[in-house]
């Protein structure tokens, strides 16, 4: 319990709203979307600092190393997109077209929708890395 003169200082400093994260809000989409990678996609969800990211390795090209990767939920999930990385090999990461902070650039401006989940983002990253990928076991 709070004291009453922890709770006065505490509102005489302004006190701050709420924030619940997306998965709190919408617990039936999260359970979806959880339910849906965990069926189809070989990762796993992690906390990261206070965010939900996927984890898990995708094939490539024949002859090509599995591509680690990750798919970090955005705090507004599903209204924006997930920021997704491909974590090794780097040689990989390198031929993706990506913004600065690392992450792949997947979804043309103003493509993403909230009907779309972390495995649609799966999907089409595979497609990316299995083209990406031709050729990397012969370097």
């Amino acid at each position: 319990m709070i004291a009453l003169d922890t709770l006065r200082r505490a509102l005489a400093a302004g006190p701050r709203p709420v924030q619940l994260s997306w998965y709190t809000r919408q617990r039936r989409r999260f359970l979806h979307e959880f339910h849906e990678m965990k069926a189809r996609a070989p990762a796993h969800l992690l906390g990261v600092r206070r965010a939900l990211v996927w984890h898990g390795h995708m094939a490539t090209a024949p002859g090509a190393p599995d591509a680690e990767v990750a798919i970090c939920y955005h705090p507004a999930h599903p209204a924006a997109a997930p920021r997704v990385f491909v974590l090794s090999p780097t040689a990989l990461a390198a031929r993706l077209p990506h913004y600065p902070d690392g992450s792949v650039a997947l979804f043309e401006p103003g493509s993403w929708h909230a009907g779309l989940t972390a495995y649609d983002a799966w999907v089409h990253l595979a497609r990316l890395v299995r083209v990406a990928s031709g050729g990397l076991g012969d370097e």
